[in-house]
């Protein structure tokens, strides 16, 4: 019984010790001790710092998800033209 009160005490000592660890490192971020952060540059990789590609714009990806979505209507029309009759192919045409 002994031996069971004292590993959880243990336990709960070293739970108390991570929860104060933690605390002091957010008190210390948030007082801007820690300098040792690199700057993260925009447009740059936050790893490496290589330039990155040039984000896209909402055009250009409404057009990419409406062709991905065109391509897979295609294939559906093509799958059920072969083994159905022809007017489930007409359903799905793209």
């Amino acid at each position: 019984m002994l031996l069971t009160v004292m590993i959880a005490g243990g336990l709960f000592l070293g739970m108390i010790a991570i929860l104060a660890l933690g605390y002091s490192q957010i008190e210390q971020e948030r007082n801007g001790k820690i300098t040792d952060v690199p700057s993260v540059q925009p447009g740059h990789c936050m790893l490496c710092n290589a330039p990155l590609r040039r984000p896209g714009t909402v055009d250009e990806a409404v057009f990419e998800v409406q062709r991905r979505i065109d391509t897979e209507m295609q294939d559906v029309a093509a799958i059920l033209g072969r083994g159905g009759p022809a007017s489930y192919s007409r359903l799905y045409q793209a």
